[in-house]
């Protein structure tokens, strides 16, 4: 176990004001995509799906294999 010193927070923990800014459906969807990405055995409706979920379509423009 590591030796790790706690500080005391004032008002709320930082890591929880994520679930302020970021919409729960937004996650779910997110976890769903990646779930289904991860068991897919084609890689081009694993690539299908996660441009088409995630809009990444520039990014994956500029870094065509040749």
């Amino acid at each position: 176990m590591r030796r790790t010193k706690r500080y005391p927070v004032e008002g709320t923990n930082s890591l929880w004001q994520v679930y302020k800014t970021v919409s729960f459906w937004k996650v779910c969807k997110n976890f769903i995509v990646i779930q289904i990405g991860r068991y897919m055995p084609s890689l081009k409706l694993k690539r299908w799906l996660y441009r088409f979920f995630f809009y990444i379509w520039k990014s994956a423009k500029r870094r065509r294999w040749r």
